[in-house]
């Protein structure tokens, strides 16, 4: 199959990092992958197309404006004469109606996360959203939302369920496993030795919050002095004031490590002893449990999206916002004998291999493909 993939943008978020995976999987398996960002290259961008991946961006906002955009991509459509366009994400979602219909070519929607919120989401990704749930009967030929809380919330707020279906994130368990020689150079690199390293990686955002984790980490820290802390993704470094005056008000400036954006989050991985995640809302089904857990790490979540369904019995899921039972969460992990954490490590990667591989993962996208291309074959002028 030809497939078109439409984003938004080609940042190192969860759904860019999944298209990826997406991507490369059915590469490897003799289809062909086009991808457009609506905006910019991104590092997503520059990681496909160094994997060989085509990619192609149609810069909106930094001098092409929607109409040219819309042109550009009817153009390159036009050209390529792909089996299907698979949109990810409301924006793009919406984007790819209008080419879709002109030039009849199947379209698949996205959906990445659970019910956008006020005060957290932007006010446009929220209307954008609204506008998607009154289109859904009628545009797409197919939903595919990331988890079962993200398509039932999607539904209470007027999608369509007729053609929706739940295809989870997967993981390359090649490329995300344990390494002790990746441990002990991160520890060293940070200056971390026997402590207990708790970590979050997640990009700086309110509804990753992580005023909750920071008050989590001060309250383990005033009472067990061997555990340090990590933040690792976007906005996560020494220039982010806010983030510097929630460490400082904990107490944790001497505690904890930001190393901002990192492309090497397997060996990021593999220096913790425990992922943390303190997500308020927005989560569909969070990358970061999932490879982690990969890499052997338990995992402390909240229980927002599909955290719960992930994460298991492996690790501890917590209510979203209470930062005590976070902590005690960590604590919990972090005090088990070594048999008990070293079986709960073993059990947190074998869940990942067992039910969300990328191998079966791309086989249900490819399914899918198939069943919308028997309904509606692509058709051109």
């Amino acid at each position: 199959m030809k497939v078109v993939h439409l984003i938004s943008g080609l940042g190192a978020g969860g759904a860019e990092r999944m298209l990826e995976k997406v991507v490369r999987a059915m590469d490897d398996r003799g289809h062909q992958s086009l991808v457009v960002s609506m905006t910019d290259e991104g590092p997503i961008g520059a990681s496909l197309r160094k994997a060989g991946s085509q990619v192609v961006t149609l810069r909106m906002g930094s001098g092409n404006n929607a109409v040219g955009a819309l042109r550009t991509l009817i153009g390159i459509l036009r050209k390529q004469k792909p089996d299907l366009i698979q949109s990810w994400m409301y924006h793009a979602d919406l984007f790819g109606v209008v080419p879709a219909k002109l030039l009849r070519i199947p379209l698949i929607w996205n959906i990445r996360q659970s019910e956008p919120t006020g005060g957290v989401h932007k006010s446009t990704a929220i209307a954008v959203a609204r506008v998607c749930a009154a289109l859904s009967g009628t545009m797409p030929d197919a939903i595919v939302c990331c988890s079962g809380v993200a398509l039932k919330q999607h539904i209470s707020m007027g999608y369509s369920e007729r053609n929706a279906v739940v295809i989870s994130n997967g993981f390359d368990l090649r490329h995300f496993e344990r390494s002790e020689d990746s441990r002990k150079r991160i520890r060293s690199e940070i200056g971390v030795g026997p402590e207990k390293l708790v970590g979050m990686v997640a990009r700086f955002d309110p509804q990753k919050d992580h005023l909750t984790f920071i008050r989590a980490a001060g309250t383990i820290a005033r009472s067990k002095s061997s555990v340090r802390f990590l933040l690792c993704g976007l906005g996560t470094d020494s220039e982010n004031s806010l983030l510097g005056e929630w460490i400082d008000r904990e107490g944790l400036r001497e505690r904890i490590h930001l190393l901002g954006y990192r492309s090497d989050l397997p060996a990021i991985f593999s220096a913790l002893d425990i992922m943390c995640l303190s997500s308020s809302c927005g989560e569909g089904f969070p990358n970061v449990l999932g490879e982690a857990m990969a890499c052997g790490v338990p995992c402390v979540a909240t229980d927002v999206g599909d955290s719960k369904l992930v994460v298991g019995a492996t690790g501890v899921v917590v209510p979203p916002g209470d930062y005590e039972s976070l902590a005690e969460g960590m604590e919990r992990i972090l005090y088990e004998d070594d048999d008990a954490n070293a079986a709960r490590r073993d059990s947190a990667r074998r869940r990942i291999a067992d039910l969300f591989s990328i191998e079966q993962i791309v086989l249900d996208y490819e399914q899918l493909y198939r069943r919308v291309l028997e309904r509606r074959p692509r058709a051109y002028d």
